[in-house]
């Protein structure tokens, strides 16, 4: 790969960035309410509770368990009696010990069957909660929901009590939450301010984990790597290990100096 090569790839690439964003730039179209009232970042009282509302066969969107539904066979999980299940936010169960009680994020359950989520946008974990939630019902399918499907800690889990795959499995927002997100909104195609709302709430998820680009963003950027060899090769370079490393490095040192250089004024 020579320079030249790379900085053209790189350039045309700000070319699109550029154009796609002054193509989005419609009056509105910025608009989310999520954002503009400063809870983009609350777990309980946006995310958990939107989740919940959705959720919930009884929740005031009118369609039962359909978007409930949805979730369950995108989870494969095939047994679980939605019709007359319930969605909880913030569920207590109980003062908090070292293995057990808390406050469940999300609580889907019916009379036998139990569904526990876990949810963590920018949280930190706190000491043996996962084990707690795991000790509330053993027989409960255990998640733990994050922007990216990050593990937890060992000290969520009872510094390794609990094993991922075996007693809980991870879910992220940037893929299981959006996918099921997108399937919500078209069966709520024919109620416009639900449909809407979902919408928003879908560029919301968008934002926190980076997917700002549509398809026809994603699908220009293909064709011009793919344009010439150079710019192919030039894309594979980029992708190396050795250069994402340095490059993820460097840009947590800039950072923890800045914040340095912030803290000290």
């Amino acid at each position: 790969m020579t320079l030249p090569a790379l900085e053209s790839l790189l350039n045309e690439t700000r070319i699109l960035r550029r154009a796609q964003a002054l193509a989005g730039e419609k009056p509105g179209e910025k608009f989310n309410i999520f954002s503009i009232l400063g809870m983009e970042a609350d777990e309980v009282y946006t995310h958990s509770s939107f989740l919940a509302s959705l959720l919930s066969p009884h929740g005031p969107h009118g369609l039962g368990d359909t978007f409930l539904k949805l979730l369950l066979n995108q989870l494969e999980i095939s047994d679980f009696e939605s019709a007359q299940a319930h969605c909880i936010a913030e569920h207590y169960i109980g003062p908090v010990t070292e293995t057990e009680g808390g406050r469940i994020d999300l609580l889907i359950h019916n009379k036998t069957q139990k569904i526990i989520l876990e949810n963590k946008i920018f949280a930190g974990d706190q000491p043996n909660q996962l084990l707690r939630y795991y000790n509330y019902d053993q027989k409960a399918v255990l998640y733990y929901l994050t922007l990216f499907g990050a593990e937890p800690g060992e000290e969520s889990t009872g510094m390794g009590q609990l094993q991922s795959g075996q007693h809980f499995k991870c879910l992220s927002y940037a893929s299981d939450i959006l996918q099921w997100l997108e399937l919500c909104r078209k069966e709520a195609a024919d109620i416009p301010i639900l449909r809407e709302t979902i919408a928003q709430y879908i560029a919301l998820i968008k934002k926190l984990t980076f997917q700002n680009f549509d398809g026809k963003m994603q699908k220009e950027l293909v064709d011009k790597i793919l344009s010439t060899p150079d710019h192919l090769t030039s894309f594979f370079e980029l992708q190396s290990a050795g250069t994402t490393q340095v490059v993820l490095d460097t840009v947590i040192e800039k950072l923890e100096n800045d914040l340095q250089h912030w803290a000290g004024q």
